[in-house]
């Protein structure tokens, strides 16, 4: 979890309803809010706690892994190719499920990341690991189609505003 993440009251129970999942699916759960997701495609775990699925992993301040989708990601990133964060090449080439909680149990702190030391170290690595991104992504197997699939799917995705109190 990132040091500037604020933690909701209920992610003691978010994070219980996780845990009781058994339905064996290599899935990330995303506790923060998503920019776009698939109001259609959800997994709902009880009360209020109801996940959506995404396409993109964008602003992680807080998640969780099942021990399928851990299996999966070191399968996936031996040797290591992809950043940690790069949920949206995990779903797209391999077929990661994606899941973002809303309302979130957690929310990014700094939004404008004027005072995150990690922001400033990846603005002077930008265009490299955008190269390296792209290097990487033309070498995966029917990337176009899926990146094609991905454009079309999104028009149907809601986008998400959320302000932060």
């Amino acid at each position: 979890m990132k040091d500037d993440a604020l933690i909701d009251t209920n992610i003691i129970d978010v994070l219980k309803r996780i845990e009781s999942v058994s339905d064996n699916k290599a899935r990330v759960y995303l506790l923060t809010p998503p920019e776009y997701y698939c109001p259609t495609k959800k997994a709902s775990l009880g009360n209020y706690v109801t996940f959506y699925c995404v396409s993109e992993a964008c602003s992680t301040a807080g998640y969780g892994v099942t021990q399928q989708a851990t299996k999966a990601l070191i399968h996936i990133n031996t040797p290591l190719r992809w950043e940690a964060d790069c949920g949206g090449m995990f779903n797209l080439l391999y077929g990661l499920e994606i899941l973002s909680l809303i309302p979130p149990a957690i929310t990014d702190g700094d939004t404008d990341k004027e005072g995150s030391g990690l922001e400033q170290q990846r603005a002077i690595r930008a265009v490299e690991r955008a190269a390296i991104r792209c290097r990487l992504k033309r070498q995966e197997k029917g990337y176009p189609f899926r990146r094609a699939r991905r454009v079309l799917r999104k028009k149907f995705q809601k986008e998400l505003s959320y302000e932060v109190e």
